[in-house]
């Protein structure tokens, strides 16, 4: 998504791998030395047509089109070990970071989950309880398009409507009768102000998203409540006290004393 969004391949570190590309390991193929040089990518989901599982799960059934030898996705499976330079990659950019904003992800399996802690500081955008929750300077309740949303309508950045003509993977999508919604019907790009107000932004959507009608929770840094089921105060602990262990979660417990 962020690269058919415009960002560069080499700003985005795909710690598990993308189901949009597939590398010949074939050392001694003409395309080149590195895997990177032997990399296709594709227009469609590489792993739809595996015909092995097992020693032969990564094999796609196609066929490198220099050397003829076999194509394997770079998907990293539960128990494989992830790509070392691009975990290297991924952990320099976290430690330079002076925030890390995790959208919509329960941060559960490491090592990529411990990399947004390694930031100056953590914000968590998710409608549920997180395992990294109690660490975040901020945790917002909301869906993760009207924060990015408001967000960049904060920074006078533009969000353009999504013309799947214009991206091979969604034309391919549109060509297969699925369509896509887009994110200024779904939620809000007005500019948010600090005191909950939304500034009309011309020519857009002016409906109020859920993070700035809703109280987000802060956790450890001033007591902020959160509105709804999640991240409700564990009980003793009082709902406007600054405490970093305020918040549990409600299918677990997990952050209770």
């Amino acid at each position: 998504l962020h690269q058919r969004a415009g960002m560069p391949r080499d700003a985005v570190s795909e710690l598990h791998g993308s189901v949009f590309r597939e590398v010949c390991r074939n050392d001694a193929c003409p395309m080149g030395p590195t895997p990177s040089d032997r990399t296709f990518h594709r227009a469609f989901d590489v792993t739809s047509t595996k015909p092995h599982n097992g020693r032969h799960r990564h094999r796609t059934g196609r066929r490198c089109d220099a050397c003829g030898g076999d194509l394997h996705d770079v998907v990293t499976q539960f128990g494989e070990r992830l790509d070392d330079e691009t975990l290297k990659t991924a952990t320099a950019a976290s430690e330079a970071s002076p925030l890390a904003l995790v959208c919509g992800t329960s941060l559960k399996v490491p090592p990529a989950s411990t990399l947004p802690r390694r930031s100056g500081a953590l914000v968590v955008c998710n409608l549920q309880w997180t395992s990294q929750d109690k660490h975040a300077a901020l945790k917002i309740h909301a869906r993760c398009d009207d924060v990015m949303l408001a967000v960049c309508g904060r920074l006078g950045i533009d969000v353009p409507e999504y013309d799947p003509s214009g991206d091979p993977i969604g034309a391919e999508v549109v060509r297969r009768g699925g369509k896509f919604a887009n994110p200024n019907e779904t939620g809000g790009n007005g500019v948010a102000d600090w005191d909950g107000k939304i500034e009309k932004t011309p020519g857009k959507i002016e409906k109020t998203p859920p993070m700035i009608r809703n109280a987000a929770a802060v956790y450890g840094g001033g007591g902020g409540v959160a509105d709804g089921p999640q991240g409700t105060p564990a009980k003793g602990v009082e709902a406007n006290g600054d405490d970093s262990e305020a918040y549990a979660s409600p299918e677990t417990g997990e952050g209770r004393r």
